[in-house]
């Protein structure tokens, strides 16, 4: 129940059944930066919906990097789905409904950035809700790198450090994802 209300801000979040609840375990560490949050944690199974219900009262326009170190899950976003795999990068809109659906334990990292720092990269940075960046990619290997040395480095960072790893998250985003999304450039010269 305490992992549950401290997600309720950005997910209705359940264990897959009764069972599952009642030994369900969970541990997360996150640093937030003004505007910014990288987060890095352990779960049992769990459902993770970001609903229109939850939408509303969050208010948030980030956009959020899901990276999962073991485990995966099922991603649905609208009609599409996707199975996501350990290394694999997955990138949400928070302004836009989305399902997470972790069978096993599971570990992940996560990067909450704002839109502002996207859009100046991307023509378009709602389109990347929904993209999956797979494991196989070398573009892939360095935006995770970059993300889980951010994570172990956040203890010691100050927010204008943490703005400058954000801002390199964000330009590899739209350069690794931007160029990729329905097959078209959309990166900002």
């Amino acid at each position: 129940e305490l992992f549950r209300f401290g997600m309720a801000p950005l997910y209705a979040m359940d264990a897959p059944n009764a069972r599952s609840r009642a030994s369900f375990s969970a541990e997360m560490t996150s640093y937030q930066f003004a505007d910014m949050a990288i987060a890095g944690g352990r779960s049992s199974a769990a459902t993770f919906e970001r609903t229109a219900q939850t939408i509303a009262r969050s208010s948030i326009d980030n956009i959020c990097l899901l990276i999962y170190s073991k485990g995966g899950c099922d991603l649905n976003v609208g009609r599409r789905s996707s199975e996501i795999y350990p290394g694999d990068v997955c990138i949400f809109d928070m302004t836009r409904p989305s399902t997470v659906r972790a069978p096993l334990a599971h570990s992940t990292v996560s990067v909450v950035l704002p839109r502002a720092s996207l859009e100046p990269h991307l023509a378009d940075a709602g389109q990347l809700h929904g993209l999956v960046l797979k494991r196989s990619s070398p573009l892939n290997a360095m935006l995770v790198s970059h993300v889980r040395t951010w994570f172990a480095q956040a203890p010691a960072l100050n927010v204008s450090d943490a703005r400058a790893a954000a801002q390199g998250a964000a330009a590899m985003v739209a350069a690794f994802a931007g160029a990729s999304a329905m097959g078209r450039d959309t990166i900002r010269n």
